[in-house]
């Protein structure tokens, strides 16, 4: 697989774009749930209007024409997957949620996806 297409109403997170990003595929998707915080346009991937095929298709044929730019959108979307997304970082920010909820430290960092 050269590219990563994920065209849908809705989303909830985006598991199948992560899994996509920590595989090194640059990622296409419409601008719907949480994609649009997981996928940073330009540096991980490209987002398009949700139900705007034609954008869907040019994004695709960018990225099939343009090789080094793929590549670079893949390799972004790596790192932001080993960045934000390890099993050690997913496991840091639910304990500082545990904690903030049971009266603990408050939470460092934004809160959110990243």
């Amino acid at each position: 697989m050269d590219i990563f297409a994920l065209s849908c109403d809705t989303e909830g997170f985006g598991f199948a774009a992560l899994e996509a990003m920590a595989a090194g595929l640059p990622v296409v998707a419409t601008q719907v749930g949480a994609l649009v915080e997981l996928i940073e346009p330009g540096e991980t991937g490209l987002l398009v209007p949700r139900g705007d095929a034609r954008a869907l298709a040019e994004a695709l044929l960018t990225l099939l024409k343009d090789q080094g730019l793929a590549a670079r959108l893949g390799a972004g979307g790596r790192a932001r997957a080993e960045r934000d997304f390890s099993a050690a970082r997913t496991a840091q920010r639910v304990s500082e949620v545990y904690l903030e909820l049971v009266g603990g430290r408050a939470p460092t960092g934004r809160r959110g996806y990243a």
